[in-house]
């Protein structure tokens, strides 16, 4: 890490103690304490093409969180405790958590600042994008990730923000590299009017791998946000990624299209496109692909609601030319049975490809039903 990003950091750190110190220091706080109980069946627990076996998971649940709203300023803390017990291979069951830190600040009307923290322990990916790039198998890891970011609006026109990223990743798989990445950007905008925002960005990523490999990431990109109406906008991106490995430097387009419809207050609606290079945790190779997602939720009736989730993406490492592929749908059906307690049915199909170079491509599928009941106070 350079000498100005420790000083970034340290600068960062030392705001980030002095806003939760006067926090904590302050009136009232609201409690949170959640349960869940849940039962899953799974097709392919060892997500493996070649050795693929069924299992039965009870999933108990146990979070507990506190939250606090000051006049300029929001604190909320949540943590996770999750006990996996697996039916037949018991030598799957585990125990994983997840604690989640957000502090806001607002010093004006239109300029604050944020720090949040997010550490998990989990048994596997749990979301698709970091799912993607992985070969297969079950890949418990440990990953702390603290974003620190200030946004201002100087003359209401102009939108100026700057952030700061630091995270860590460790995996129990040996197979799999252990890494730290420092990410540090920057975003001028212009407010044209109330339906055309203007900005141009900069990122600069450096991640270090324990093979002792470095790769630093530059991104650069020139966006535009319109609104066809009050509920429907477009953002749509476009510049340059340049990283440079031991194998040399690398060059690629970054794209980003976005259409987002907040069709009323009960029914939103998300689908993006990207494509760019990207720098994954657990492998020290730039990976460049391209994805589409898409993000669906309604609120069906008064006490039930509907959401779904869908993602396909393909990419290559750069250097050793392997592909990998991923596709996955996620449904969950929720009712509200009293207040503060719901009961919920979610399905969740993936596939995984991957293709080394000069060989045919191995993929194995993946399909898992779960069945929840749930209480928060």
């Amino acid at each position: 890490m350079t000498s100005t990003l420790k000083k970034i950091r340290n600068k960062l750190m030392l705001t980030a103690a002095i806003l939760l110190i006067s926090t904590i220091a302050a009136y009232t706080w609201d409690f949170v304490l959640q349960g869940t109980l849940s039962e899953t069946f799974d097709d392919n627990v060892n997500a493996s093409a070649d050795d693929q076996e069924y299992d039965f998971l009870t999933n108990l649940t146990a979070g507990i969180g506190v939250e606090h709203e000051g006049k300029t300023y929001t604190f909320s803390l949540l943590a996770h405790v999750y006990q996996d017990i697996y039916a037949r291979d018991t030598s799957l069951t585990n125990n994983s958590q997840d604690i989640t830190v957000t502090i806001n600040k607002q010093f004006t009307e239109l300029t604050g600042f944020s720090i949040n923290n997010v550490f998990h322990h989990y048994p596997e990916p749990r979301t698709y994008n970091y799912a993607f790039g992985l070969t297969g198998g079950r890949n418990t890891y440990f990953n702390n990730t603290t974003t620190c970011s200030f946004q201002t609006q100087p003359l209401r026109v102009f939108h100026l923000e700057a952030s700061y990223i630091y995270g860590f990743t460790k995996y129990q798989n040996d197979e799999l590299i252990d890494s730290r990445n420092h990410t540090a950007s920057g975003t001028l905008g212009y407010h044209w009017s109330s339906a055309h925002f203007t900005y141009a960005s900069y990122s600069y990523t450096y991640t270090l791998y324990d093979t002792n490999e470095k790769i630093p990431l530059h991104s650069a990109f020139l966006g535009h946000t319109m609104y066809f109406t009050r509920q429907l906008y477009a953002n749509v991106h476009a510049g340059a990624d340049y990283s440079v490995t031991d194998a040399g430097a690398t060059y690629g387009p970054n794209i980003l299209l976005s259409l987002i419809d907040d069709i009323d207050e009960n029914n939103q609606l998300n689908l993006t496109f990207a494509y760019g290079q990207s720098l994954n945790p657990y492998d020290d190779e730039v990976f460049e692909n391209w994805n589409i997602s898409l993000n669906f939720t309604r609120q069906v009736l008064e006490r039930l609601h509907f959401a779904l989730s869908a993602f396909y993406g393909q990419g290559e490492y750069r250097e050793s030319g392997t592909r990998n592929s991923l596709l996955g749908l996620t449904t969950n059906l929720s009712y509200e049975i009293k207040e503060n307690i719901f009961g919920s049915v979610s399905y969740n199909l993936s596939r995984n490809g991957t293709r080394l170079e000069n060989a045919e491509e191995t993929a194995y599928f993946r399909n898992r039903i779960t069945i929840s009941l749930g209480a928060t106070i």
